[in-house]
C-alpha cells in the first residue's frame, strides 16, 4: 500500500487554479490504471518521514505562510472601498471648482477648503470599514491618505508659487516706494522683509492641508534668497551709480591728487556699505557667509566701476578738451582766478609754462589706474620729455626718448591708459590747438605797448602845444581861459590820466618832443592871438562833450 499527496492552490485566492487542479486529480481516480506516475509512488511506512519533510519545509519557507481569513477578507473589502472613495474624490465637484480657482491665482482658504473635502470621503471610508480588522482598515487609510494628497500636491504647489510670487513682488514695491520716500535703503530693505515675511506665513497658514504635514521651509528659503537678491540688486546699483559720478567729478577736476581722492573715496563707500550690510543676513534670513559673499562681489564690481570710469575718462578726445580747459584756465587768469585784460608788465612766456604745466599733469593723471598705491615713473618722464625738450627725434648721442615705448615701467598693461606714444601724440595735439592762443595774447600785449607809446607822444605834443599857446597869448591871458567853467571842467577829468601819461613818459618820447618843441612853438605864434584863442575854445569844448555825456 502507498500514499499519495497532492498539493492544491488556496480556493479563497485561486479559485479557478483550484477547480481545474481538483478536475485533473478526479480524473486521476477514474481513469483506467488509477496513478499515471509511477516515480512519485511511495511505500505507506515512509508516510510519517514525507510528512515530516513537507511541514519542515513549510516552516523554513515562510513565503508560503497563509494570512487568517479575516485578514484576507478585510485586506480585499478595505482595499475596494478606499479606490472607490478616492475614485469619488477626484470627479467631486467641489474639488475640481477649488483645482480651477487656484490655477488663476490664490484662494483664500484652500488649505481648510481641501481638508474638508478630503475629511469627507476619509470620514465615509472610515464607516464602511468599521467592521473590518482593525489594523488593516487603518492601513488602508493610510495609503488613501497619501494617494488623495498625491492628487492635490499639485494644486498646493501652484498655491505657494502664488504666494512666492505676490510675495516677492510686495517686496519690490514696497521697497521702492520707501526707498523713493526718503527712508534709508537698507533700513527700508529690513522694513519690507519683515513684513512680507509675515504676509508669506499668513498665506501659508492659509493654505496648509492638516492632513499632509508637508513643510515649506524650502518656499521660504527661496523668497529670503530671491528678495535678498533683489535688494542687494538695487544697492549695488545705487551704490555703483553715485560711484561713478563722484569719481567721474574727481577725473574732470583733474587735481593733483585724482589718485588719492579716487583710493579713499572707493574705501570710504565699500566700509559704509559693509556697515549697512552687516546684519542683513538676520533680516534675510540667510547664513552670514551669503552677506559675505554677496559683499565681495559688491567690493569687486566697485572697483570695476572705478576702472570703467577711467578708462572712459581717458578717451583721448576726452583728455585733450580738459587738457585745453586747464591750459585756458591758468593762462587767462590770475591767482585769484579771475580774468581780465593783458597788461605791458605781464610776463606771458612764465604764465604760457605754467599753463603748460597745469595741463601735462592731466596728462600724467590719466595715463594709468593707480588703485593699489604702486609707485611709477610716469610724471617724471612726461615732464623731463614734454616741458624739457620739445619733442624732436634726440640727436645722436642724446639720452633715448622715453616715450617711443608701447608700455610704462612698473605699470601693468592692464593698468595703462594711454601708453608713452599715445602721451607724446596728444601732446603734440594739445600743443598745435592751443598755439593760436598764446599767439593771441603776444599780439595783444604788443598791441598794447604800441597802442601806449603812441598816446604817450600825443599827450607830449599838447603839453608842447599848451606852452607854446601860453607862450604866445601870455600867461594872463591863458589863465584867463583856464578860468574858464567848462574849460576847468575838462581839466579836472582829464588831470590824472594826463598825469599818469607823462609820468610813463620815456627817454625816446622826451626826446622827440624836444625836437619838435620849437617848430610847434613857432607855428603857434605865427596864427595870432585871436586864432589860438578860438583853437583853446575849440579844444575846450572837443574835450568837454564826451564827459558831459
Amino acid at each position: 500500500m502507498c500514499v499519495e499527496i497532492a498539493a492544491l492552490s488556496s480556493y479563497d485566492f485561486e479559485e479557478e487554479n483550484f477547480k481545474e487542479q481538483v478536475a485533473r486529480l478526479r480524473q486521476r481516480f477514474i481513469s483506467p490504471g488509477g496513478r499515471t506516475d509511477q516515480r512519485e509512488a511511495e511505500p505507506a511506512s515512509g508516510f510519517f518521514i514525507r510528512a515530516e519533510n513537507i511541514w519542515k519545509t513549510i516552516k523554513d519557507n515562510k513565503d508560503l505562510d497563509l494570512p487568517a481569513l479575516k485578514v484576507m477578507v478585510a485586506t480585499v473589502r478595505c482595499e475596494e472601498i478606499a479606490e472607490e472613495k478616492l475614485r469619488q474624490f477626484t470627479t467631486d465637484d467641489d474639488w475640481l471648482a477649488l483645482k480651477r480657482a487656484v490655477q488663476a491665482g490664490p484662494v483664500s482658504g484652500f488649505g481648510a477648503a481641501l481638508g474638508s473635502i478630503l475629511e469627507t470621503y476619509l470620514s465615509q471610508y472610515d464607516m464602511e470599514v468599521i467592521h473590518f480588522d482593525q489594523d488593516v482598515r487603518n492601513a488602508k487609510r493610510r495609503q488613501m491618505e497619501s494617494q488623495a494628497l498625491e492628487v492635490v500636491r499639485n494644486a498646493y504647489d501652484t498655491m505657494l508659487e502664488h504666494l512666492y510670487s505676490n510675495t516677492l513682488e510686495s517686496f519690490k514695491t514696497s521697497l521702492e516706494q520707501l526707498v523713493n520716500g526718503g527712508e534709508g535703503f537698507v533700513a527700508s530693505a529690513r522694513t519690507c522683509a519683515q513684513s512680507c515675511f509675515l504676509q508669506f506665513d499668513k498665506g501659508c497658514e492659509d493654505a496648509f492641508i492638516r492632513l499632509s504635514g508637508w513643510n515649506v521651509s524650502g518656499v521660504r528659503e527661496k523668497i529670503s534668497r530671491h528678495m535678498l537678491s533683489e535688494m542687494m540688486a538695487k544697492y549695488v546699483k545705487q551704490f555703483t551709480d553715485v560711484l561713478a559720478d563722484e569719481v567721474q567729478s574727481l577725473f574732470e577736476a583733474g587735481e593733483a591728487d585724482t589718485w588719492v581722492s579716487v583710493r579713499n573715496l572707493l574705501a570710504s563707500k565699500t566700509d559704509v556699505a559693509e556697515s549697512e550690510l552687516s546684519n542683513a543676513h538676520v533680516d534675510f534670513e540667510v547664513p552670514r557667509s551669503e552677506i559675505d559673499t554677496r559683499l565681495g562681489y559688491l567690493k569687486e564690481n566697485a572697483r570695476s566701476v572705478v576702472e570703467r570710469k577711467a578708462r572712459e575718462s581717458a578717451a583721448t578726445r576726452r583728455v585733450l578738451m580738459r587738457m585745453k580747459d586747464r591750459f585756458a584756465k591758468v593762462f587767462n587768469h590770475d591767482e585769484n582766478s579771475k580774468s581780465g585784460a593783458w597788461t605791458t608788465e605781464q610776463n606771458i612766456e612764465e604764465i604760457d609754462r605754467n599753463a603748460l604745466s597745469a595741463s601735462l599733469k592731466i596728462l600724467e593723471i590719466m595715463a594709468a589706474i593707480r588703485l593699489d598705491q604702486t609707485t611709477d615713473q610716469i610724471e617724471h618722464v612726461l615732464f623731463s620729455s614734454l616741458m624739457d625738450g620739445n619733442g624732436a627725434v634726440p640727436a645722436s648721442g642724446a639720452p633715448p626718448d622715453l616715450l617711443t615705448s608701447n608700455a610704462w615701467e612698473e605699470v601693468s598693461p592692464n593698468a595703462t591708459l594711454l601708453t608713452p606714444v599715445e602721451c607724446k601724440s596728444l601732446w603734440m595735439q594739445f600743443k598745435a590747438d592751443i598755439k593760436y592762443i598764446m599767439n593771441q595774447a603776444t599780439s595783444a600785449q604788443q598791441t598794447l605797448r604800441q597802442a601806449k607809446r603812441a598816446i604817450t607822444i600825443v599827450v607830449g605834443v599838447v603839453v608842447v602845444v599848451g606852452a607854446a599857446v601860453v607862450a604866445t597869448v601870455g600867461t594872463p591871458t591863458a589863465m584867463g581861459i583856464a578860468a574858464r567853467p567848462e574849460v576847468a571842467a575838462v581839466l579836472k577829468a582829464v588831470g590824472p590820466g594826463l598825469a599818469a601819461v607823462m609820468k610813463d613818459i620815456g627817454p625816446e618820447v622826451l626826446a622827440t618832443l624836444k625836437d619838435i618843441g620849437p617848430e610847434v612853438a613857432g607855428a603857434v605864434r605865427s596864427l595870432g592871438p585871436q586864432i589860438v584863442t578860438a583853437v583853446i575854445a575849440m579844444m575846450t569844448n572837443g574835450f568837454a562833450r564826451p564827459h558831459q555825456q
